[in-house]
């Protein structure tokens, strides 16, 4: 009986370890969060009056990688999200409503109001020049402006997927925790040798319509 209790135990904490390697919370590494405005909002946006709270923002190894904010009175959740390391003439690809496949990869979450943002902080962390960015979701996809400086889409989405030098393993996904498609404005700002992703994203009791995120932003 203790025998057949002991196997039964070693099983039940083989299953656990087992479950816990393929939680997305697991065993990878964390942001260092500070109540600071590391990235600055005042950058991006046309109105220099515009009302905002920073929520804080997110590093890694002194690295800023991440700043929230409400915006407008709560209307809307804008994370902005940078990438260095772009090469200048890094080829830009985007497809829209591509179904989206499940990676063995191990992700930092970040929770907004209506959605669940996933970076492969220590991949994506280790890459160098950046020469190729790919871009999808699995829903539709609406371009409003496409140049070499900034490029900003409205994306219906259950998940849309980011990632470089096409390694899809190695990436940051963003996944509507709504029971339908969520809607988010997406901007892609180039300066030198950085890349600034921008996601405005509806709050709890506010709905998106096209081309919100053009009366806030500078373009």
């Amino acid at each position: 009986m203790n025998k057949l209790r002991f196997f039964l135990k070693l099983t039940i904490c083989i299953l656990l370890f087992i479950i816990s390697m393929s939680c997305s919370k697991g065993f990878g590494p964390s942001f260092d969060y500070k109540e600071e405005e590391l990235i600055k909002l005042s950058n991006f946006v046309s109105n220099p009056e515009l009302e905002y709270k920073c929520l804080g923002s997110y590093s890694y190894k002194g690295d800023t990688i991440i700043t929230d904010f409400y915006i407008d009175h709560d209307k809307y959740q804008l994370t902005i999200i940078k990438f260095d390391s772009i090469n200048a003439n890094a080829n830009f690809k985007i497809n829209k409503n591509k179904s989206f496949k499940y990676v063995n990869s191990v992700y930092t979450i970040l929770s907004g109001d209506n959605y669940e943002l996933k970076y492969n902080l220590s991949e994506l962390s280790k890459l160098g020049e950046k020469s190729s960015i790919h871009f999808s979701s699995d829903g539709n996809i609406k371009q409003f402006i496409n140049n070499d400086s900034i490029k900003i889409f409205n994306v219906h989405y259950n998940k849309f997927t980011l990632y470089f030098n096409d390694l899809p393993d190695v990436r940051m996904y963003n996944e509507s925790i709504e029971q339908q498609q969520l809607v988010s404005e997406i901007a892609f700002y180039r300066d030198r040798n950085n890349l600034f992703f921008l996601m405005l994203t509806p709050s709890y009791n506010t709905k998106i319509n096209d081309g919100d995120i053009l009366k806030y932003l500078k373009y």
